[in-house]
């Protein structure tokens, strides 16, 4: 029988996401690494392919999702009634996370922009190299990310942390996927949507639910890369028109998010916190989740990647021998 406290519970959970990444890591440095080279990314994506090149990109995470969850499988779950929501409530849901979070994506960019390193390297290579192809800007990115994502940060976190209270789990579970994705654009959008995220597997403990938004949020993102790259060529008038439009769409779902946000906290019917067996006290919740050993090195952890991501800190790697 597991006898774990509230406070082991949690330093396991931030050493097994640090160990988990670290794996990540360093699958991603010996995949990855040697693409990098001068002329070699070029090279390898007109051999095999940019959608190739871009699936190879998601094998850590593969990774991350089979060792977390070799090392949180023997914490017991929770179990709690859940709740269905319709599909005119999943829509509001949707449409209020894009609202907040585009919104919170601009500040975020904004501030990247006049770091030292004047915004996201990654972002960008990764932006141009989705404009290059349907499957690979399309389908990858919006496919597999999330569904990896859901299921460490929702299924294999949520479901072992909720009965210490809703609330907790879902900013604990966000603050995480925040910070797991390394900068610090992606770790304001990301922490924002996880909060949204976080609140609908809470009401309705179906992961699938979270996967479908998730999909949908980076589908609306990588729609904007397919008509950018058209405005040089001969296409430029599809590709003005589908910005008009995309953009057009963006605007009235803004607006409809931040009117159904604003009506849904003067009714007060964003529910959280039902019967848990084991809820942290609101005055513990500080030291009992953040303030122990596996937490602290997690965020430590994230927080070093995202000022290297903003002061351009490198690691000194050496290309002469990488190249083809």
């Amino acid at each position: 029988m597991n006898t774990l406290t509230a406070k082991q519970t949690f330093t396991r959970f931030g050493l097994y996401l640090l160990l988990a990444c670290l794996a990540s890591e360093l699958v991603s440095l010996a995949v990855m690494l040697p693409l990098m080279a001068p002329g070699v990314l070029q090279k390898t994506v007109e051999t095999v392919g940019p959608s190739a090149v871009f699936l190879l990109m998601y094998v850590p995470k593969f990774l991350m999702l089979l060792v977390f969850f070799l090392l949180v499988r023997k914490i017991p779950k929770c179990s709690w009634e859940k709740e269905q929501l319709r599909i005119g409530e999943l829509a509001g849901i949707f449409v209020m996370t894009y609202a907040v979070s585009t919104v919170i994506n601009l500040i975020g960019r904004g501030i990247s922009a006049v770091s030292p390193a004047g915004g996201s390297q990654a972002l960008d290579t990764i932006g141009s190299m989705a404009g290059s192809g349907v499957l690979m800007g399309f389908l990858i990115p919006a496919l597999i990310g999330p569904v990896v994502e859901e299921l460490i940060f929702r299924k294999l976190m949520i479901d072992r942390l909720r009965n210490y209270g809703e609330r907790t789990a879902i900013v604990f579970t966000a603050l995480c996927f925040g910070l797991f994705h390394g900068n610090l654009t992606q770790f304001l959008y990301a922490a924002c949507v996880g909060l949204f995220l976080g609140y609908i597997y809470c009401r309705t403990g179906k992961v699938l639910h979270t996967m479908l938004i998730h999909i949908l949020l980076n589908t609306f993102s990588c729609l904007i890369m397919l008509f950018v790259p058209l405005l040089g060529g001969e296409q430029k008038v599809l590709a003005i028109l589908g910005i008009f439009l995309f953009g057009g769409l963006m605007i009235f779902m803004m607006i409809t998010g931040f009117a159904q946000l604003i009506r849904h906290l003067k009714k007060k019917d964003l529910r959280l916190d039902g019967p848990v067996t084991a809820a942290v006290p609101r005055s513990e919740v500080f030291r009992t989740v953040y303030c122990n050993a596996g937490v602290i090195l997690f965020f430590a952890y994230s927080i070093a990647a995202i000022g290297m991501s903003l002061f351009n800190i490198e690691l000194p790697i050496d290309w002469s021998g990488l190249a083809f």
